[in-house]
C-alpha cells in the first residue's frame, strides 16, 4: 500500500541520517581520544580548569612566561610540571591549564600580614576561621603552589600526602596540578651543598620563595610567622619551604601587599617603615620562561581550535556535513 511504501521510504532516508550521526560521534570521539594524550610543546591553552588535554610526561607541555611591565610581573603558563607525574595515586590526571596572574613586581612589605594557612601561627595555634583554599603562588616551571589547606580545610599534607607523586605535587578534582609542601630535590630546583637554596617561586604578593636552606646551605632558624626573612644572600625580604615537611610546609600568611596584584581578594595594607629592592630579582625569574609574552596566548577555547580540527577529522567532519546537506536538498530516499 502507499502508506507501506511511504514508511520504507522514510525508514531509508532514517539510515542515511543514521550514518551520518554516526560519522560525525565516531570522528569526535576519535578526536577525544587522539587529544587526551599527551601532546608537544603548545603556546595556547584551555581557558579555566578542565582542559581536555593531559600534561606531556616530559618537558614537551610545559610553557612558563614571566614577563615585567612595569610595577606588574605577569606570570602565565600551561600547569604542567614538565616531568612525570604519573607516580600520582590519586584518581586525577594533570591536564593543561590556563594560568594568567599579575603580582607586584616590586613588592612592598606591609606593616601586617594575611594568613592563609589553616591556623594563624607556625605553632598551630589560633585555627584560622578562613583558610585560603587553592593556588596562592606560581613556582618557577610553572605549577602552581597551593596554601596548605586541602577542600574541606584541613591539612592537605597529613590528608592528602599519600597521593603526591615522587616530586611531592599532585592533580585535584579539577585536573590542576599543584603543589602544597617542599618538593623533590632535582624536580623544581636542584639544591647545592653549603649554598642557599635557588629560587622555587612567586607568591600572590610578588615575594620569592626559596627552597629550605639560606646562607651557607643552612636551615634559617629566624623565619617569621609568614615563613620569611632576609638574609645575607638576598638582601631582600623572601620565604622559605620548611624542611623535612613540617608545618606551614610553604607559607603561614603573606607578608607583601596585595593592592597590585589580581590573584588574591586586596586587603587595606599599610607599608612598614623598610621596604626593598628586588630589581635583581628580575633576571632570574625572566630567565625561567620557556615562551616570550608575544607567542604566548591564554584564552578560553584555543587549545581545542588549534587540536581538534586536524586535517583528517576535519575532512571527515565536511564529507558527513555534505552527505547531510544532500539528504535534505535531494531525491535520496528508495522510490
Amino acid at each position: 500500500t502507499q502508506s507501506t511504501w511511504g514508511w520504507i521510504r522514510d525508514f531509508q532516508n532514517m539510515k542515511w541520517y543514521l550514518l551520518v550521526a554516526s560519522v560525525l560521534v565516531a570522528s569526535v570521539y576519535a578526536q577525544q581520544t587522539v587529544l587526551r594524550k599527551p601532546s608537544g610543546h603548545e603556546h595556547s591553552f584551555e581557558d579555566g580548569t578542565t582542559s581536555t588535554h593531559y600534561c606531556a610526561t616530559d618537558s614537551s607541555s610545559k610553557v612558563t612566561s614571566f614577563t615585567y611591565n612595569g610595577d606588574k610581573l605577569s606570570l602565565m603558563s600551561s600547569g604542567c610540571p614538565g616531568y612525570d607525574w604519573t607516580s600520582a595515586s590519586n584518581p586525577g590526571e594533570a591536564r593543561y591549564q590556563c594560568w594568567a596572574k599579575t603580582v607586584p613586581a616590586n613588592p612592598i612589605i606591609g606593616t601586617t600580614t594575611f594568613v592563609v594557612g589553616i591556623y594563624n601561627y607556625k605553632n598551630k595555634t589560633g585555627t584560622n576561621p578562613s583558610p585560603q583554599m587553592g593556588a596562592i603562588g606560581m613556582a618557577v616551571n610553572g605549577v602552581t603552589i597551593n596554601s596548605n589547606t586541602d577542600a574541606e580545610g584541613r591539612d592537605a599534607y597529613i590528608y592528602e600526602g599519600v597521593s603526591f607523586d615522587t616530586c611531592g605535587g599532585h592533580p585535584d578534582q579539577a585536573y590542576s596540578y599543584h603543589y602544597h609542601a617542599e618538593t623533590t630535590d632535582g624536580c623544581v630546583y636542584t639544591q647545592v651543598t653549603g649554598q642557599h637554596s635557588p629560587l622555587f617561586g612567586i607568591m600572590a604578593d610578588g615575594v620569592p620563595i626559596y627552597g629550605a636552606y639560606g646562607d651557607n646551605g643552612i636551615a634559617p632558624t629566624d623565619l617569621d610567622e609568614c615563613n620569611g626573612h632576609v638574609d645575607t644572600t638576598h638582601n631582600f625580604y623572601h620565604y622559605h619551604v620548611t624542611p623535612n615537611k613540617t608545618y606551614p610546609y610553604l607559607v603561614n600568611c603573606l607578608k607583601g601587599c596585595l593592592n597590585n596584584s589580581n590573584w588574591l581578594t586586596a586587603q587595606t595594607c599599610t607599608p612598614q617603615a623598610t621596604q626593598y629592592d628586588y630589581s635583581s630579582l628580575r633576571s632570574v625569574v625572566t630567565s625561567y620562561s620557556t615562551a616570550t609574552a608575544a607567542s604566548y596566548t591564554c584564552s578560553k577555547s584555543s587549545a581545542n581550535s588549534l587540536e581538534i580540527n586536524t586535517p583528517f577529522m576535519l575532512v571527515v567532519q565536511l564529507v558527513a556535513a555534505w552527505v547531510l546537506v544532500v539528504s535534505q536538498t535531494s531525491n535520496f530516499y528508495v522510490k
